[in-house]
């Protein structure tokens, strides 16, 4: 029997988008972007790019009208996207950005973490990203 490749789902989809996105947005800014989805198994690094020798290591959430469906009037104000990378999504940024150093041999470089907030809209307007650049994680 042949498996078939599934599909992504839609919350992947719109993750895809979004660094497509953030990626455009990037290399618009002047950014040479390096590599995309560095994979190893201590962690990820969605995009990583360099500017003005500058290595960036840039985390992109996407978030939807269904993520923040829980956010009314009240809590709008304090719902922050930035708070969904939770310890353990710091500590496989942080090992994945040690390897990446590593394998690159960058120890004297310099570099920032970046997080790039894609706001996708349900009544269909161009997405906004928001970067917020040198984060501490």
């Amino acid at each position: 029997m042949l498996h078939m490749k599934q599909k992504y789902s839609k919350k992947r989809r719109f993750g895809n988008i979004g660094e497509d996105l953030t990626n455009m947005l990037l290399v618009k800014r002047g950014h040479e972007v390096l590599c995309r989805n560095f994979l190893r198994k201590v962690g990820e690094i969605d995009i990583i790019s360099e500017n003005e020798g500058i290595i960036h290591f840039i985390e992109v959430k996407s978030v939807t009208h269904e993520t923040s469906a829980d956010v009314n009037h009240e809590t709008r104000d304090v719902y922050r996207p930035e708070d969904l990378i939770n310890d353990q999504k710091k500590l496989h940024m942080k090992r994945a950005i040690e390897v990446f150093i590593m394998e690159n041999n960058l120890n004297n470089c310099n570099l920032q973490i970046d997080l790039a907030i894609v706001f996708f809209y349900k009544s269909g307007e161009v997405p906004r990203i928001d970067l917020i650049e040198n984060i501490i994680i």
